[in-house]
């Protein structure tokens, strides 16, 4: 039987735990994990592009109850918060210039926490595509498990 050859792992040199490649972030010139990276990383262009994101999604029947702001922060946490309510839900998501984003939502009528995400994101696209699944998650409880709030299309 033939098996696909294994991805060589990497090396973290602040831990020193091996991590597969997709794992890995090079931060000032070292690689480390993605745990790791929160602890060396500040990178604007991850809070730019989750305060880009709001900006450029009204989402149906959502209302964003504050928007991010990239100048949000307190010394040593650069970062942008977002809150918004739906008719049966409250939430927000943080992102934080090290990388970490936080998101929590709680059903109205119920009580029940719907979404408790901690996610640690290296890059732009992956700030994008979290934001897209955590939105898609909190329209799908919204809407009782029918079709999720989409983006409109674009002019």
């Amino acid at each position: 039987m033939t098996e696909a050859p294994k991805e060589a792992a990497i090396r973290c040199e602040l831990c020193g735990d091996d991590t597969k490649p997709s794992e890995i972030a090079v931060i000032d010139g070292k690689t480390c994990c993605r745990p790791c990276s929160a602890s060396i990383r500040s990178d604007l262009t991850l809070v730019d592009q989750f305060v880009s994101w709001h900006g450029d999604l009204p989402i149906a029947e959502m209302k964003m109850t504050r928007h991010p702001e990239r100048t949000e922060f307190r010394p040593g946490l650069f970062g942008a918060v977002a809150e918004f309510e739906l008719p049966d839900i409250l939430g927000s998501i943080t992102m934080r210039a090290d990388g970490q984003c936080d998101s929590d939502a709680l059903r109205v009528s119920t009580g029940e926490q719907i979404l408790c995400c901690y996610a640690i994101l290296i890059n732009p696209a992956e700030v994008s595509d979290h934001l897209s699944a955590t939105y898609e998650t909190i329209g799908r409880e919204q809407a009782g498990g029918h079709q999720p709030p989409t983006r409109p299309e674009s002019k």
